[in-house]
């Protein structure tokens, strides 16, 4: 089969060359019969590529490995759903589905205007071939996805799939990003045919509209899925990390959007036509950036073709469609003046234009943090960089800071992007919600009062009530110097009201650390110590308040002059307002997504995340209100994606929660049924654990066996045989298949049966072979081997149960029933092909925030490493993009089919012939309906990990501190430590640290403490101390717990600390994958750094000497600021800001100049007529209604 396809991809390379040329030369000669020629050799190639593609199907579908690409991207035991999705997973795929979706979308175009003006066509269909040709071109020379292999007949299985790939949001996000990169390649053409024909009027734009917004749709689309991916399956717990990837999908989303909006002023004033020309030319090359983007070597990303050969290709395509562009443009120039003018600086035009320039601002500085990593690199922008670095800090340094010179590459990581796009994003949120209400040419007083009032009152009402209810929250719940002394304040105040009002004595108690501050001074530092974050958390819920309030407003203002007109009912008057003008409502709609995004992104103000964690079998961790317990881990192979399991199982409790009493008694009479009296049962609240103390002995003995039996062997073994002796027993490994990818399980499992073995004081031996299934015991008697084996068999004494332990310290049973709180079960994949595992997240999302689980795996441990975060608002990410793809599917559907689905009135206008949609249309309601059910099944979850510790640490790098005896070392380690006792398997912790701390763990704990010092009194007093606080981490992962560090701090570092794992040199330590073990090891390091006093900053100097000590010879060394994503790059937002706010100022001080102009000479007296006595409320009014028309 793969001959059949390279054979075709051979023919369409010259049927697409010799169609274009065709095409070309019908332009140039006026032959029509060369036009029709080309116009068929089109449609024809779209049959060839169809089949070609079919092809590559059916050789995936039926494991043909002898094809290369079939065998580099599946393999035998992958699922139906990921075998199709690799046809455009790898680089050649990917460029059968280009070459393949763009010549289908290319003849369904050129189909429908067939009867439009020949030469106008000639050229556009000439673009479109070679559009196509270049991308076979690739797939002839480079790159086809049918090469075989030529020394043999191909592997009996294949490689398989990318495991973080094997993810349904991944079948969707990159055919949906591809498919909006391919869809503007329309327009372009159109638009390329106007100018090459001098069709400079509007019909280009009309012709292009529906596929300017097919392909923002599936920008749209491609983008909220890859956030979706990522939040589902790197395990960091956001959505969007600023990859360089993803970045090239929302640099064309920002210029397509300023098209979308431009082109509406040229289509309603006939201005800015060549601005329009200049985005769609600029959108399409930047869609073919994109693709060059993830096949260059210009930047690192977990998305990019690493080892791709056709960057070379994308470069030169992209200098010649500037290159020709630009010509044919300035050819085009003078022709292309505008016939009217902005009138007023406050009109519709005036902030169209002014959304422009802050939607290419915003396209600019992503482009520019994309870039600035390679730019930076080169000699002449350093200096460049620093001559205006020395500028400012002459000038302003004193008073803001000193910026640093760059003497390397600088990354711009996410706290860059961050800074820089939050204040441009709330200028676009808010103008989203004014550029509606202003009229058209010219906006009134009257049009202000009228317009603004309702969403400016609305939106003021609606945030001052939560602004005052998150102060009220902060001050009282929320940890930190300010709020205490705030807090301490208002309650010094309060009891003295109430003691004056009372008469009496006030229970109120101030902080005596904060008596000699005053109400007012502890108000200033309070509001000092606001964050930025939450500054533009507050406006921007107050600009989404007002938006929505507008957009609602225009609905109901729109819809009560329909329902007067028709005499119908609010339903069928609001279809008929949409069946009437869907492109201005479908826009409101999609605005009001828009809306829902960017309250989605304020959501990580509220974000609450409990740092990663080892967890024991017990153990519990609280976060945002949730309780999580967790009660133990499971291994199971999954046939159907061959891989091995291992999964958690995390009991949640909301705030207050409790067994039932009735589930509690139920316990109690098994227990009893199974002659275990006398016990006691107590449970307590945010636990869903039974506590069961067993006073007898041998009754504590076989609950102990039998608790043993259900939790652990049972589960994992079965009985081979038993020995005639008597005295041996033999047994199998249940899941085989998890062994053979897990040897190191086996470890464990030994040391567990041994272990249990002692506990039960049996004279028994379990013999372990290596590389065998199956193992002995061998017991001192047969009556032992009898019991045993009898406590296999016997179930469990106590029913209804989902996970039982024994708390040796206690000496008691926690027994946790099955139908409490709920269950969330993240979990680990092994698979067989592939080295690097994979988690699968466990997420339970509420309309308002989201419960996130993450696991990152220890195998051959006991314990678990646990990230749990309560992320705020999240699903309304998700939620508003649905919002936009309805909105544009409204905007995409023709105004005539509404006329089959308007509602009836009361005022009959005689019956709607329903007309056909033309075919581009049809296929885009298609696409965008398949798209919308797409959405909503690809919501699933994923992540992925590994980890580790070591003392990669240079030992040079660590101040001393002040600690120089091995009497400062020991007070350093209790200081770092702190105060806490243990009960229930749970550390209850006390004020102050280990010092003076008077607790009996504590005194354990300070006597093992000081034996380990003891040890090392031949290392320097301070390197001794670092390794005993890093041994109690290591000994057991959960004693980070016990460290006294500052949460803030250790955020702070996790955020703003370059990762350099190999996923993405503009990835922080907290952003980076689960599997990345540098962003684990780091993380632990922190802690123990922190808690022995070291600075951040200090630690930055620790971390930066550990990754130059591991650098190969040669390399050059890093600096402070390679590894600080939030490093004094502080200028680096000059040249956007520069740009955007140049812009910006040119077009204000323009339209000043020309109301001055206009104020020089008297207007002429208007008509008396009817349409001039409109007022011009009624007027823009009339012009949105007729927008359509």
């Amino acid at each position: 089969m793969h001959q059949l396809g390279q054979f075709i991809i051979h023919a369409t390379f010259f049927v697409t060359i010799a169609a274009a040329v065709a095409s070309y030369a019908g332009a140039l000669l006026r032959n029509g019969e060369l036009i029709r020629s080309a116009r068929t050799a089109l449609y024809g190639a779209t049959v060839l590529y169809i089949s070609a593609s079919l092809i590559l199907l059916h050789q995936l579908v039926t494991h043909d490995f002898s094809n290369q690409y079939v065998a580099a991207y599946t393999d035998v035991d992958m699922p139906t759903a990921y075998i199709l999705a690799a046809f455009w997973g790898g680089e050649k795929g990917a460029l059968m589905f280009w070459v393949t979706i763009l010549s289908i979308f290319g003849s369904i175009s050129v189909h429908s205007n067939r009867k439009k003006d020949p030469l106008y066509m000639a050229w556009s269909t000439g673009t479109l071939l070679l559009a196509v040709f270049f991308f076979n071109m690739l797939m002839v020379f480079e790159s086809s996805p049918f090469e075989s292999f030529l020394t043999f007949a191909g592997p009996a299985d294949g490689t398989g799939m990318n495991p973080q790939l094997q993810n349904p949001t991944m079948t969707i996000h990159p055919p949906a990003l591809l498919t909006g990169y391919i869809a503007f390649t329309i327009p372009f053409a159109y638009a390329l045919g106007a100018l090459l024909s001098g069709r400079l009027d509007d019909e280009w734009a009309k012709d292009t509209r529906r596929w300017t917004l097919v392909s923002w749709m599936f920008l749209t689309v491609g983008l909220v899925l890859g956030g979706l991916w990522a939040y589902e399956e790197l395990g960091w717990g956001g959505y969007w990390a600023w990859d360089p990837v993803e970045n090239a999908g929302l640099i064309p989303w920002f210029t397509s959007t300023a098209f979308i909006h431009s082109v509406m002023i040229q289509e309603r004033r006939a201005m800015l036509r060549r601005w329009n020309f200049f985005l769609v030319l600029l959108t399409f090359l930047l869609t073919i950036f994109g693709t060059f983007l993830t096949r260059s070597q210009l930047i690192d990303s977990i998305h990019a073709f690493a080892d791709s050969t056709l960057s070379i290709y994308f470069l030169w395509y992209m200098l010649v469609i500037a290159a020709v562009s630009v010509a044919v443009l300035v050819w085009r120039w003078k022709p292309l003046k505008g016939t009217t003018k902005i009138e007023h600086f406050l009109s519709r035009e005036s902030f169209f234009v002014l959304n422009n320039i802050a939607l290419l601002g915003c396209a600019f500085i992503v482009l520019w943090g994309t870039v600035f990593s390679k730019v930076s690199a080169a000699e002449s922008v350093q200096n460049g960089y620093n001559a205006i670095v020395h500028f400012y800090n002459g000038i302003f340094g004193d008073a803001l800071g000193l910026a640093e010179p760059i003497t390397q590459a600088v990354d711009l990581g996410a706290p860059w992007f961050n800074r820089v796009m939050v204040p441009q994003g709330l200028l676009l949120l808010l103008m989203t919600g004014i550029g509606p209400l202003l009229a058209w040419k010219k906006a009134t007083r009257k049009n202000f009062e009228k317009n603004f009032r309702l969403p400016l009152v609305v939106s003021i009402l609606t945030v001052i009530p939560g602004t005052i209810a998150w102060c009220v929250y902060r001050v009282f719940f929320v940890h930190g110097e300010a709020t205490q002394m705030l807090r301490a304040r208002w309650l010094d105040e309060t009891r003295t009201w109430v003691e004056t009002a009372l008469a009496g004595t006030s229970n109120l108690r101030s902080l005596p650390a904060f008596e000699s501050v005053t109400f007012g001074e502890a108000y200033t530092r309070w509001v000092d110590a606001l964050t930025r974050v939450e500054i533009y958390a507050f406006l921007l819920f107050l600009f989404a308040a007002f938006v929505t309030a507008s957009i609602v407003y225009e609905f109901f203002r729109d819809a009560a002059i329909v329902r007067e007109k028709y005499q119908n009912g609010w339903l069928s008057a609001l279809v008929r307002l949409v069946s009437n003008a869907p492109r201005r409502y479908g826009g409101y709609v999609v605005h009001l997504g828009i809306v829902l995004a960017f309250v989605a992104f304020a959501g990580n103000v509220f974000r609450h995340e409990l740092p990663e964690q080892a967890l024991h079998p017990g153990d519990r961790i609280d976060v945002g209100g949730y309780h999580l317990t967790f009660v133990g881990a499971h291994e199971h192979w999954v046939e159907d994606g061959a891989y091995a399991r291992a999964d958690a199982v995390m009991m949640v409790f909301e705030e207050g929660d409790a067994v039932p009493r009735e589930i509690v008694d139920a316990a109690a009479k098994d227990l009893s049924l199974a002659k275990l009296e006398p016990f006691f049962v107590e449970t307590t609240v945010n636990s869903p654990a039974i506590r069961v103390r067993v006073v007898e002995n041998d009754a504590r003995a076989s609950l102990t066996n039998a608790v043993f039996m259900e939790s652990f062997f049972r589960e994992r073994f079965s009985i081979e045989r038993l020995d005639p002796s008597g005295l041996k027993a033999y047994f199998t490994i249940r899941e085989l298949d998890v062994v053979q990818i897990l040897p190191q399980l086996m470890h464990r499992y030994a040391q567990t049966v041994r272990g249990h073995l002692v506990d039960l004081g049996v004279n028994a031996t379990a013999n372990f072979r290596p590389g065998s299934p199956t193992f002995e015991i061998v017991f001192a008697k047969p009556e032992q081997r009898d019991a045993f084996i009898a406590a296999y068999e016997r179930p469990f004494p106590v029913s209804n149960v989902l996970y039982s332990r024994y708390d040796e310290e206690t000496q008691s049973f926690d027994l946790y029933p099955k139908d409490v709180g709920f269950i969330m079960n993240p979990e680990v994949r092994f698979y067989r092909k592939h080295q690097t595992p994979t988690t699968e997240l466990a997420i339970r999302s509420y309309l308002l925030h989201d419960l996130y689980i993450a696991m990152r795996p220890a195998v051959g441990q006991s314990f678990v490493n646990m990230l749990a975060v309560v992320n705020p608002l999240v699903s309304l990410l998700w939620t508003g993009a649905l919002v936009m793809v309805i909105g544009c599917i409204i905007c995409i559907f023709p105004r005539r089919l509404f006329g089959t689905v308007s509602l009836p009135t009361a005022r009959s206008m005689g019956p709607a012939a329903p007309i056909p949609s033309s075919a581009a249309t049809s296929v885009a309601i298609f696409l965008a309906i398949g798209l919308l059910l797409s959405v909503v099944w690809a919501r699933t979850a994923a992540a992925q990990s590994d980890g580790g510790h070591g003392d990669a640490i240079p030992l040079t790098s660590l101040p001393d501190g002040g600690v120089v005896t091995y009497e400062d070392a020991r007070a350093g380690v209790y200081r770092a430590v702190g105060c806490a006792e243990r009960a229930d398997n749970r550390y209850i912790f006390r004020d102050g640290n280990l010092t003076d701390c008077r607790t009996v763990f504590a005194d354990q704990l300070r006597a093992e403490l000081a034996a380990k010092l003891a040890t090392r009194k031949q290392e320097p007093p301070r390197l001794a101390m670092h390794r005993v606080l890093t041994d109690l981490l290591v000994e057991d992962p959960a004693n980070e717990r016990l460290l006294l560090f500052s949460v803030e701090s250790h955020r702070h570092l996790m955020e703003h600390t370059n990762c350099y794992c190999g996923c993405s040199d503009s990835m922080s330590l907290s952003q980076c994958p689960l599997s990345c073990g540098n962003s684990r090891e780091w993380s632990s390091r922190f802690k123990v750094l922190l808690a022995e006093g070291m600075t951040p900053d200090e630690i930055r100097h620790v971390y930066l000497d550990a990754k130059n000590s591991s650098l190969a010879p040669g390399e050059a060394p890093w600096t402070l600021e390679d590894i600080n994503t939030d490093s004094k790059k502080g200028l680096t937002w000059i040249v956007p800001a520069v740009v955007i706010t140049g812009a910006a100022g040119i077009f204000t001080s323009v339209m000043l100049t020309m109301r001055h102009r206009r104020g020089q000479v008297p207007e002429a007296e208007p008509a008396k007529n009817k349409a001039t006595a409109m007022s011009p409320e009624e007027r823009a009014i009339l012009d949105d209604e007729l927008d359509e028309i």
